[in-house]
């Protein structure tokens, strides 16, 4: 028996980046789409400042996610959306109930909303050995916690899912787990703690680990600094409160990607304790409040500045998406370090700098990023505000040193004229002289110069120089969306991002030169007006 054990626990280990690496894909999808329903079933207001059950929820578990179960923001968020998003909600919804109550004999409403307390959580654990063994659970164990307000109609449900034949029962360390089998092949196993908290999962034996957290295990609410990252983005108007082991998750999505990485890159990510993100409902906006957090042990610390952050003021009313920073420098630096952030970016500094160093002659982080320690906007633009030929991209830097800025771009001009053979080109637009690459017959590709105070621009694709260089009668900064979609009272913080999410998405899809959106992105992004 031993030796069968340990050939399980081998078998699970070996799997276990891999099975973390899809678990981290499936979060994602849980708060993209709307599926974190189909788990919870139906939420009320969450108002504890740790995850419900976090006193026995294992230290190295990969997700927490703790939702109400008060009826009516879920009504409220089924009404957001188009008719065919809301739709799909309302077959998630009722899937939940068809996947996880219905195979015992059980119903939400009659059988769990009144007992239940005011908010429940889901835990996702690697499964034991055992429970891998059986293929009956897959890369990870869904675990739930449920407090209990009616102790009698909580019993009343284990009642009726055990049916006629009754469950199986097995006993662990002085508590006694139930496990029920349902009409469609699958089973839960449950337990109940000092007749106040239901915890059951889609794994028997994994169970084990809850219980070996309540006899006295390393707990989730011991993970250092999470009560003081919970509390710095606690709202008492939540609905769902979000916990993300982010070493676990970093390390099987780079499993995934199949990236070797330099022994620095590697305590660089191992050097971030966790993440924890806090959802609101506030009018029609979805409110998501997040923060990551450091391990105590880290040797560095990010700092960030609030620094100025208004050349959005600079850009047309009906730009289609911008982010802004208060030093662009900063900025390159953070994030050629920061393997956590190329997993949400991919994109790789190092191989864009060898690559117009190869290609140009230019040493991006000599020539251009050591005079960009200004604040900066990059955003997508369309050409003209009536028929939308086409989208530009632009980039719109504050120079601290405007003579070596020069230079560069002198240098750049160079480089593109004489080994490619571009026609470079000066023009006016009012007091403001521009420089224009053209490629045959005569099609300009990108565009630079300089506007006030020192900011320079560089724009690719469509023309869209002179809608920079002309002053626009309205900008992206007294836009109502944009506006609307940056209410926020984080404090410090070191950019914006905004996206008009339709008109980006019908873009895409309309343009042979931009990629194709899978039809059921496109549609939920349809049903979404901005994120900021």
């Amino acid at each position: 028996m031993q030796e069968r054990r340990a050939e399980l626990e081998k078998k699970r280990q070996k799997k276990q980046l891999r099975s973390l690496a899809f678990t981290l894909g499936g979060a994602a999808l849980l708060v993209g789409g709307g599926t974190l329903a189909y788990f919870l079933l139906n939420s009320r207001q969450s108002q504890t400042a740790v995850p419900l059950g976090a006193t026995i929820t294992p230290q190295n578990a990969l997700l927490s996610l703790t939702v109400s179960t008060d009826r009516s923001p879920w009504q409220k968020l089924q009404g957001f959306g188009t008719a065919e998003t809301q739709a799909s909600w309302q077959k998630q919804l009722k899937g939940a109930e068809t996947e996880f109550l219905e195979p015992f004999g059980a119903n939400f409403d009659q059988d769990v909303r009144s007992w239940v307390g005011p908010q429940m959580t889901l835990t996702l654990l690697s499964p034991a050995a055992e429970d891998t063994a059986t293929a009956k659970v897959g890369a990870n164990t869904s675990v739930w916690f449920l407090p209990i307000r009616d102790l009698q109609r909580a019993q009343a449900l284990l009642t009726r899912m055990g049916g006629n034949g009754g469950p199986q029962k097995r006993t662990y360390k002085d508590v006694e787990v139930q496990t029920f089998a349902g009409s469609n092949g699958k089973s839960v196993s449950a337990f109940i703690l000092d007749n106040r908290l239901m915890v059951a999962a889609n794994g028997n034996f994994t169970l084990n680990q809850v219980i070996d957290t309540y006899r006295g295990g390393p707990s989730l609410a011991q993970v250092p600094r999470l009560q003081e990252a919970l509390g710095t983005i606690g709202n008492g108007s939540s609905f769902a409160q979000v916990y993300l082991n982010l070493p676990l998750a970093t390390a099987g999505a780079l499993q995934n990607a199949g990236r070797s990485l330099s022994q620095s890159t590697v305590e660089r990510v191992q050097a971030v304790q966790g993440l924890s993100a806090n959802v609101a409902l506030d009018g029609d906006r979805l409110n998501l409040k997040a923060i990551s957090w450091l391990k105590p042990t880290a040797k560095t610390e990010l700092k960030t500045e609030n620094k100025s952050q208004t050349l959005a003021r600079l850009l047309p009313s009906d730009t289609l998406m911008a982010t802004t920073g208060g030093d662009f420098r900063a900025l390159w630096q953070d994030y050629s370090q920061g393997a956590e952030t190329q997993l949400v970016v991919p994109l790789n500094p190092s191989k864009i700098q060898a690559g117009l160093l190869k290609s140009t002659g230019i040493d991006f982080e000599k020539d251009f990023v050591s005079w960009m320690g200004g604040e900066f906007v990059a955003a997508a633009i369309p050409t003209t505000t009536t028929a939308k030929q086409g989208v530009g991209l632009a980039l719109l830097v504050q120079a601290t040193d405007r003579t070596r800025a020069n230079q560069s771009f002198q240098k750049l001009d160079d480089a593109m004229r004489d080994r490619y053979n571009f026609l470079v080109a000066e023009s006016q637009v009012g007091n403001r002289k521009i420089t224009t690459w053209k490629v045959p017959p005569n099609l300009p590709l990108a565009s630079h110069g300089w506007l006030d105070n020192n900011v320079a621009f560089f724009t690719f694709g469509a023309p869209i120089a002179d809608r920079i260089v002309k002053p626009a009668s309205s900008t992206l900064e007294g836009a109502d969306l944009f506006r609307a979609t940056l209410n926020s009272s984080l404090n410090p913080n070191s950019g914006q991002f905004f996206v008009d999410l339709p008109r980006t998405i019908s873009t895409m899809q309309n343009s042979p030169l931009l990629p194709k959106l899978a039809p059921s992105v496109a549609q939920l992004g349809q049903a979404i007006d901005a994120i900021g």
